[in-house]
């Protein structure tokens, strides 16, 4: 008898489509591993650069809080009978001023940030950290003057400021004002420009704020000490906005709610100005809130210097009444430039207080 030929038998349909299944959930399960994977580790990865921000925050304001510089007692100024006390310029500022922030906006709860302004004998962070353009707006400022440390912001004493802005806001400004490229920018903040109505580098601002560290140079320190209003980043010419920025350093990025707090006279308190070693407060606190959840809050200690103000002595052209035109009142005195008394002191007239002057973005005046 003829036996049948056997043959291996196949899979049917439904072993076949089974098969392919548990292939396809095998495949989304392992892209799903992943993904998760490669989410968490930009979440760790965001933590710890969160971290060291705090680190940083933490170590810029110790260095702040321990290189104070005071005056030791309140001066006053001695004047001759019949003198025109305006003639003497305005009173000099004082060296560690905390207040809101008249610059930035508030959030959308109502949120305004401070300011801190402070007097220092050394810079709290390395200057080499700023942008490269700072060299040149620094080597600017030293052109005319043996003074290469205070007023300068090249290092030595300064006055500097602590300050809020939206994240990535600042970076828009500096951008399109040509101190960073766009290389640049997308280092600093992770993010491709992309401008916008704003003038800030995007559409619509960023969550969260970001913690900046800054010199004031010559030309805001002698604005704000006749009276001047801090300005917001994209006030004033470009010239103008250059030259304060330049030597912007961020110190903490991502922050969601910050406050500082002094402790001066039994109670804390959010608004101060002080000038004299007799008016520093015992400690400061500072807390922040961070987007990714981290809080810190820490307690500085404050020391101090005794010094001159770093910006004593500056020119007095923010003075918008002072055109240098107009003939003085009577003979002019010796002056610094040795000068004779038939007129050979600084022209100009009468110095009268100035009021707050707003700027637009081409520079007219309001």
């Amino acid at each position: 008898m003829r036996s049948r030929p056997s043959h291996a038998r196949g899979f049917t349909l439904i072993e076949t489509v089974v098969a392919s299944s548990i292939g396809a959930i095998v495949l989304v399960g392992c892209f799903a591993v992943f993904a998760a994977s490669s989410r968490m580790d930009r979440a760790f990865n965001d933590r710890f650069e969160r971290a060291a921000d705090l680190n940083v925050a933490q170590l810029t304001m110790r260095r702040a809080m321990m290189a104070l510089q005071m005056e030791e007692n309140q001066s006053t100024r001695v004047t001759s009978q019949g003198e025109n006390t305006e003639d003497l310029g305005p009173e000099p500022r004082d060296r560690m001023i905390l207040e809101l922030d008249p610059g930035t906006q508030a959030d959308k709860s109502g949120w305004i940030p401070q300011r801190f302004e402070v007097v220092l004998a050394t810079p709290p962070i390395a200057m080499n950290l700023a942008p490269v353009s700072a060299g040149w707006v620094r080597m600017l400022q030293t052109e005319d003057s043996l003074d290469f440390s205070s007023p300068d912001g090249s290092g030595g004493a300064m006055r500097s400021v602590f300050e809020l802005r939206r994240t990535n806001e600042r970076e828009g400004v500096m951008l399109q004002t040509g101190l960073i490229d766009s290389q640049m920018y997308e280092s600093m903040t992770g993010e491709q420009p992309a401008f916008g109505e704003r003038g800030s580098g995007a559409d619509e601002p960023a969550e969260g704020w970001t913690l900046w560290w800054r010199p004031i140079l010559r030309a805001e320190a002698s604005a704000l000490e006749y009276g001047a209003v801090p300005y917001a980043d994209n006030q004033g010419t470009t010239e103008e906005i250059r030259t304060r920025l330049a030597s912007a350093v961020p110190v903490a990025r991502g922050i969601d709610r910050c406050r500082w707090q002094l402790f001066k006279g039994d109670e804390m308190i959010d608004l101060y100005s002080g000038k004299t070693m007799t008016d520093l407060p015992a400690y400061a606190v500072f807390e922040l809130q961070m987007l990714s959840g981290q809080y810190a809050t820490w307690m500085f200690e404050v020391d101090w210097v005794l010094g001159d103000d770093p910006n004593a002595g500056t020119d007095d052209s923010a003075d918008p009444n002072n055109d240098g035109e107009d003939p003085g009142n009577g003979n002019g005195g010796p002056g610094n430039n040795n000068g004779n008394g038939n007129g050979n002191g600084r022209p100009g007239g009468q110095l009268d207080r100035p009021q707050n002057q707003n700027f637009n973005l081409d520079g007219r005046e309001d």
